[in-house]
Formats: C-alpha cells, structure tokens, sequence
C-alpha cells in the first residue's frame, strides 16, 4: 500500500485595506514519496487528482455541446470525472462512483480509496496527517 501525506498550513490572510476582513485559510498538499504537490482543498477530487497524475495519467478539459468534463487517459484506460451540482462523479467503461462533500477525513480518504481502486484500478493508499 502506497503511502501519502498530508500537509497542512493555516494563515490569516488581510485583503489589504480596512473594510476587508481578515480570513483564516487553510493551505493543503500532498507528499507521495519525494513528489510534493499542493490540494485545491482538502477532498476526494483534488486528493484523486493529484494520485493519479502523479501514477502516469493524463488529463484533458472536454468541453462538449451539453457537457463538460475531465477525462483522464492511460494505457487505453478511460475515465470521466464531472463534477455536478454539490457531487463529484467518476465514471469508467464499467463502473460509476458518485463522491457527496463531507468535512470528515476518514470518510474523504475512504470515498479517495474507493475511487483509486474502483474506477483507476489503482493500488489504495494509507493518507497520514501530519503538519
């Protein structure tokens, strides 16, 4: 089992003049062996992504008549990821997994496993929170 993880920084960040308030942000990104790369936010989406780019798929923007949708390529292995309205759905030739947002780590890194296996047929991976 490939191991990954997850690093995570909190800033508070002024939008630089008086009337802007100050936010609380949380920067995420993911250590798979010496390979560090930043997550858009911390979900089954972005932490998907960043794996199998990194296991030697590619990506594509399909912008179609009626639909828009990302198309991940690798040795004649297809995959569709559209995301709809609050949902993430990943399609394959054979299979079809719909991801709902959730805040619960154990619950994105299991929904992320299910997914890299599934739908890529990639190994799962142990995801470890450290700072």
């Amino acid at each position: 089992m490939m191991q990954a993880t997850i690093h995570y920084s909190t800033d508070l960040i002024n939008g630089g003049c008086n009337a802007c308030p100050t936010v609380k942000t949380t920067s995420y990104s993911l250590t798979l062996g010496q390979l560090n790369t930043p997550l858009e936010d911390l979900d089954v989406s972005s932490l998907v992504m960043a794996i199998v780019l990194n296991s030697g798929f590619r990506q594509e923007l399909v912008l179609d008549f009626m639909d828009e949708y990302v198309a991940f390529q690798r040795d004649g292995k297809k995959v569709q990821f559209l995301d709809e309205y609050g949902k993430s759905i990943y399609k394959s030739d054979q299979k079809e997994v719909v991801c709902m947002p959730s805040k619960d780590h154990s619950v994105i890194f299991h929904k992320a496993n299910e997914v890299l296996t599934e739908i890529f047929e990639i190994k799962a991976v142990e995801f470890i929170i450290g700072e």
